[in-house]
């Protein structure tokens, strides 16, 4: 098959565009992020917000699939003075200009009719499921780093928004526990600098820290849209990890991933599973099993090959994922 993406410079979008292809290439497909779409792909995959010119569907011989942003019978908005995460109108009429096979969103089958249901139930549009997942071609489990070492692990940024988020519940961590901060944005402070880490050295720190929580954005506090990455990866890679409230995680992953309610059960959940070695590396066993049963890259790519009808793909990237893992 060959399958083109759109070019997003940044972003969660991005990280799953890579993770895809990724998977994609790993099943023998050919995977091109291109600047301009051209009429000889199997499969393109574009997003609402990373608008590129597509071939008409009368003219189209391969599948379109659409990222977007919520448009159902409840609304996200805006929280904590966050942007609208609702999709805007002109991204729905540009959307369905296009005459998409399916589109794709970040977030799970459960919630998909409620915050996402216009697209089939005015539309006709097939909604599937492409939530942040786990990259196993990058995130696996790495020897122990004494450069590493920690009680407290994090690779991300820090801006206002975040901030909303960051401040209670990662940031008194600082002074409590050894950490090991990377990232970009206004770390400087609370540590003096921010601290850079290379790309192929992030699944070290995840394996090598004792716990890489995970930290939402606000509105994935309230909504169970747009769970971060790191909760996926850190498994992954071999770690431990913790989420902050949010009504997505229990749907997705039971009681494998501890949720603090509070920054108050948040800090006890910390101080436990840094006293417990033995029970914070079976939970961390746990998490990593689940993630490699259900949320990998490859379990996403899997929707797309069921909604466009090829049980072949979906086969090739179940053979490689069984023999990554």
């Amino acid at each position: 098959m060959k399958i083109q993406a759109c070019s997003p410079d940044g972003g969660a979008f991005k990280y799953i565009l890579d993770g895809l292809g990724n998977s994609f290439r790993a099943a023998g497909h050919e995977f091109r992020n291109v600047q301009k779409v051209t009429n000889d792909f199997d499969l393109y995959l574009g997003c609402s917000g990373w608008r590129q010119d597509i071939p008409r569907k009368s003219d189209r011989r391969g599948k379109v699939g659409i990222h977007v942003n919520p448009y159902g019978p409840r609304k996200v908005g805006s929280v904590d003075g966050g942007p609208v995460i609702d999709e805007p109108k002109k991204a729905i009429e540009w959307t369905l200009q296009q005459k998409p096979d399916f589109v794709y969103c970040y977030c799970s089958d459960t919630f998909i009719p409620e915050y996402y249901g216009y697209y089939t139930s005015r539309h006709g549009i097939p909604v599937v499921s492409m939530s942040t997942a786990a990259d196993i071609t990058v995130y696996k489990p790495q020897p122990k780093n004494p450069e590493f070492a920690c009680d407290i692990g994090w690779v991300g940024g820090y801006w206002p928004y975040k901030a909303h988020m960051l401040d209670p519940y990662l940031v008194p961590l600082l002074k409590l526990h050894k950490c090991k901060i990377y990232g970009w944005g206004g770390w400087q402070k609370f540590i003096g600098r921010n601290f850079s880490i290379d790309d192929n050295k992030v699944a070290s720190l995840f394996s090598t820290a004792k716990i890489c929580p995970s930290i939402s954005e606000p509105h994935t506090r309230v909504f169970p849209v747009d769970v971060p990455e790191r909760v996926f990866k850190v498994p992954a890679a071999g770690g431990f990890t913790i989420h902050t409230p949010s009504p997505a995680v229990s749907d997705l992953f039971g009681d494998v991933i501890p949720m603090a309610k509070n920054p108050t059960e948040w800090y006890k959940l910390i101080r436990h599973y840094l006293a417990n070695n033995d029970e914070r590396e079976y939970m961390a066993g746990r998490q990593r099993s689940l993630i490699l049963r259900k949320h990998t890259y490859f379990d996403r790519a899997c929707g797309i090959a069921d909604v466009i009808g090829r049980p072949g793909l979906r086969t090739a990237l179940e053979d490689a994922k069984e023999k990554l893992i």
